[in-house]
């Protein structure tokens, strides 16, 4: 059995990318709320907020849109390479959450090394939902 050639079509991306953006802001939204009633987080803390989620969501979601259209274009099997360069970059958004678990200090506003480790659970939820979306909406075989 061959694998088919699958084509990455950008200009799906103006439908996909806005449908993304929103999936993925809701769906971290609904995490805030799931996460929130089980662990009562702090609402002092200012990433627990909604208005800062929504934006760093969509400040960190452009960079990846405009990571998927370069991907899209320039390799032979772009949903793949694409899927490998986001688990690293989600592993690599990791590391800040580690140093400040290690050093709640080093931020501008407080937080417990339990604060800054329950928000890779938005990263998993943010590279969960946009990269399932953005990849299978925008290709045909």
């Amino acid at each position: 059995m061959t694998a088919q050639k699958e084509t990455v079509v950008l200009k799906k991306l103006w439908w996909v990318a806005p449908l993304s953006i929103v999936a993925t802001i809701l769906a971290n939204l609904v995490t805030l709320f799931i996460l929130d009633a089980i662990f009562q987080l702090d609402d002092a803390f200012p990433p627990f907020q909604s208005i800062p989620i929504i934006v760093v969501t969509i400040m960190y979601l452009i960079v990846a849109i405009l990571a998927y259209i370069l991907v899209a274009r320039f390799s032979s099997n772009p949903v793949r390479l694409y899927n490998i360069i986001a688990l690293i970059a989600l592993i690599v958004s990791f590391i800040p959450n580690i140093g400040l678990m290690l050093n709640p200090s080093g931020m501008p506003f407080a937080g417990t090394p339990f604060d800054f480790g329950i928000l890779m659970i938005f990263h998993v939820v943010a590279w969960a939902v946009f990269v399932q979306l953005i990849t299978r909406l925008t290709v045909e075989k």
